[in-house]
């Protein structure tokens, strides 16, 4: 120990006296233990904390899983919600699952002092929170047995309790209002309560009758728990043979279709899991880099200190001596660059936590924090980089001692021993460069590539204004529909307005709205076999608002009213999906939307992404709202005032016709779309950054090998030009090393990413994973650093005065 104590202080006052060196070297692994650190604080608090339930390995979630479908993704496939028939089913003739539970996300009108506005709600069946293992901070939580019905009830979360209640202790038992109706609080929920993606303030029960099978639309999120001892893939199976019989026995609503169960964690982040593993793999490879960078720097200072070695070596220090002394200066070094990076990591963390909490959905800001674990980690990987760059240089130090000794104190032939471990590791920092420099070129593609995606909608101009209408005031069709037309006649009132309509669920933002249908006329499909649509509703000029081209036929009319035979517009996609080289206008389709709704088509539409510009145009059908109100309600308007002057205008007029109804949210359509590419934005961002890094730090490292190897060549170079050689050949001599191996690392590199490009296949769209624009660009840009790093000190080579290098000799 006493041995570990006095090299410590002799590493420290080594590193003292070259404070530059230290100092950069140290930089440099700040950086890369920092990012390291930074991306762990977010995979840690997002991947591998556990939940804050009971037993949380346990929980999963139910989801049914439809018919394979043409252009449907594989997590809408996997993450279809269920029927209340069907998760009741699964409820009673599950012997894998100790419980299972049903809810729903809705936002509710909170009426309080004040402006009125929206707020997150969750209907849940009554077992939801036993089955979590939740009880509540203040007052109780549902019970299933004596909860299920009469007066409503509510519980609250706890950053509810604090903003609207006021922290009252003696709030349970009071009253408060939602969607104009007395709510009963029974209990507070603790601080520690949360559901990632969730936006519910409030829980209220919900109601799940047995046998209903009338009510065979899918919106319920099942949740489950697992019996102890009872593996995943047995509840797998099991729910998979009783959706098997259940598609038996209720063909019409159940034919083709399974179920899934996912681990609860894994449902609720797995969006966020992969662009987490990607940063985490690209922070990885950035500090294999920072580490040959620094160990280059390490043994290009060894050359000065083969007589110390030597010396030392001749008063009995041993080659296990030395190593040990100089590996503890590389511990020195690390953990000035942990301490540095650890600083760097709690700035930077939360910055990017708030970016992808945005980006996902996720409650991240706030939320992620430089704990135990990360400090652990971030300890762990800095004695893993002090070992990782000093090991190399430390051997290869002490390994040339006598050589030194023998050359004289020149150390010739420890030079060469150096040099060789010089040029293999710019050869990996080229070859990992090239790595993180292509998979940044790769996502740059795919994200100019999403840009280019036409949304099938013009979002210049146009600003949506979200609300919901209170249920107990507008709980029917008449209300709804004077209550839209007089919003849109003073809304259309306003200067500068060209058009205003609404939808139910704005395309890209809104929420999935999907269900079969079938041609009128022709056989209707075996269940399980019928195309499916996005289903919307709009009002007033929807289509001119959010400039959606009519291609065929009339968009809805003041007559397209409760009275009047139902009718659809219908997009693109549906025509050449349904009536391929037939018009469609005048045919009637059937939707059973809860009743066989027959409706003739009256007109097509160009096709817009509903769910994202990355995803597959979905067919969508189209109803007038006056034939199928909804509470819901996107409001779009086209004017060439800007959506911030425009709001307080909007809500003026809202507030004028119903003083108590909130609004969500307003916004323009170019923000809903740059929402919609905010993670691959991030992503970009962040890998763009460390490929940056990595580049900046491999062009370093060559301009430090080649200057160091033009230092060495000094005699060599006089000799050349003495006898009469060309600054153009000597120039050439030298930008051939640095070129050779930049060119052996882009080799290498070229063969990693082939082999690993595919996991990064699922972040890209429109780009094939070993894209050979992508990967030329990359290398030919890598090179050109290289090239320059090179030329740099093949410049100072050609300087040389052949008479003053021959007279050092």
């Amino acid at each position: 120990m006493k041995g570990l104590v006095r090299d410590f202080r002799l590493a420290v006052r080594r590193l003292l006296r070259g404070q530059g060196f230290a100092a950069m070297a140290a930089l440099t692994l700040a950086i890369g233990i920092g990012a390291n650190a930074t991306i762990f604080a977010l995979v840690d608090s997002t991947l591998l904390k556990p939940l804050a339930f009971r037993d949380p390995e346990r929980l999963v979630a139910l989801n049914e899983v439809p018919p394979p479908r043409e252009g449907t993704p594989e997590k809408f496939r996997l993450h279809n919600p269920a029927t209340p028939a069907n998760l009741l089913d699964w409820r009673e003739r599950s012997r894998s699952l100790e419980a299972v539970a049903a809810g729903v996300e809705a936002p509710f009108n909170l009426s309080s002092p004040g402006e009125p506005h929206e707020i997150g709600g969750a209907l849940v069946s009554t077992n939801f929170f036993s089955l979590l293992g939740t009880t509540a901070a203040l007052g109780r939580v549902f019970d299933a047995a004596a909860d299920s019905g009469g007066a409503p009830l509510a519980v609250a979360t706890h950053a509810f309790w604090l903003s609207q209640l006021g922290g009252d202790v003696n709030a349970v038992g009071k009253s408060i209002r939602l969607d104009d109706e007395p709510y009963t609080l029974i209990g507070v929920l603790p601080a520690s309560f949360e559901i990632p993606g969730s936006r519910a303030d409030v829980w209220i029960p919900l109601r799940m009758v047995a046998g209903n099978r009338k009510n065979y639309g899918r919106y319920l999120q099942g949740y489950g728990r697992l019996k102890p001892g009872v593996p995943l893939a047995t509840a797998q199976a099991e729910l998979k043979d009783i959706a098997a019989r259940l598609s038996d026995e209720f063909p019409d609503q159940n034919k083709g279709w399974s179920a899934h169960v996912t681990p609860l964690r894994e449902f609720l982040v797995g969006d966020v899991r992969q662009p987490l593993m990607l940063l985490l793999g690209a922070v990885a490879i950035l500090l294999l880099i920072v580490c040959a960078n620094v160990a280059n720097l390490l043994l290009g200072r060894a050359a000065g200190r083969s007589t110390e070695m030597a010396v030392r070596t001749s008063l009995g220090a041993s080659r296990g001596d030395l190593v040990r002394q100089l590996l503890m200066e590389s511990l020195v070094l690390a953990l000035m660059g942990g301490g540095i990076g650890l600083l760097l990591a709690a700035w930077a963390t939360d910055f990017i936590a708030t970016q992808l909490g945005t980006a996902s959905g996720l409650a991240l800001h706030g939320d992620v924090r430089m704990g135990g674990a990360v400090v652990a980690f971030t300890a762990a990987v800095t004695l893993f980089t002090a070992l990782l760059f000093g090991t190399v240089p430390a051997l290869a130090t002490s390994g040339s001692v006598q050589s030194s000794l023998r050359a004289g104190g020149r150390g010739l032939s420890a030079d060469r021993v150096r040099g060789r471990w010089r040029n293999a590791l710019i050869v990996s920092e080229v070859a990992l460069a090239l790595v993180l420099l292509a998979g940044a070129g790769l996502l740059a593609r795919s994200f100019q590539k999403l840009l280019e995606v036409d949304p099938g909608f013009d979002p210049d101009h146009a600003t949506a204004m979200r609300m919901t209408l209170t249920a107990q005031r507008y709980n029917e069709a008449a209300p709804i529909f004077q209550f839209h037309d007089a919003l849109f006649r003073r809304i259309g009132a306003l200067p500068g307005v060209e058009a205003v309509g609404a939808i139910n669920s704005l395309p890209i933002a809104g929420p999935r709205s999907f269900t079969d249908f079938y041609l009128a006329g022709e056989p209707i499909p075996a269940p399980g076999t019928a195309p499916a649509a996005e289903i919307r509703i709009v009002s007033g000029e929807y289509f001119k608002a959010m400039g959606i081209p009519l291609l065929e036929g009339r968009t809805f009319q003041s007559g397209d009213d409760g009275r009047a035979p139902r009718r659809y517009v219908v997009d693109e996609a549906l025509v050449q999906r349904c009536f391929p080289g037939r018009d469609p206008i005048g045919r009637h389709i059937v939707v059973p939307w809860g009743e066989d709704r027959d409706g003739e088509i009256v007109g097509v539409v160009k096709t817009v992404h509903h769910q994202g510009l990355n995803a597959v145009a979905e067919p969508t059908i189209y109803w007038a709202s006056a034939q199928a109100p909804s509470q819901r309600l996107d409001v779009v308007v086209r004017s060439r005032m800007p959506p911030k002057q425009l709001a307080p205008l909007l809500r003026d007029q809202v507030a004028a016709l119903d003083p108590t109804q909130p609004i969500s949210e307003i916004r323009g359509l170019r923000e809903v779309i740059g929402e919609n590419v905010a993670r691959p934005r991030l992503l970009l961002l962040l890998i763009g950054f460390f490929a940056g890094t990595a580049l900046l730090l491999a062009g370093m490292g060559l301009y430090g090998v080649i200057s160091h190897a033009v230092s060495l060549r000094t005699r060599e170079i006089g000799i050349r030009m003495a006898l009469g050689a060309t600054p153009g050949s000597v120039t050439g001599l030298i930008l051939r090393d640095g070129m050779t191996l930049t060119l052996v690392g882009l080799a290498a590199g070229l063969g990693i990413v082939l082999v690993g490009s595919r996991l990064l296949a699922g972040a890209l769209y429109g780009v094939p994973p070993r894209d050979p624009v992508s990967l030329a660009l990359s290398a030919s840009f890598l090179a050109a650093v290289a090239l320059v790093a090179s030329w740099v000190p093949a410049r100072r080579a050609v300087r040389i005065d052949p008479m003053a290098a021959l007279r050092q000799e």
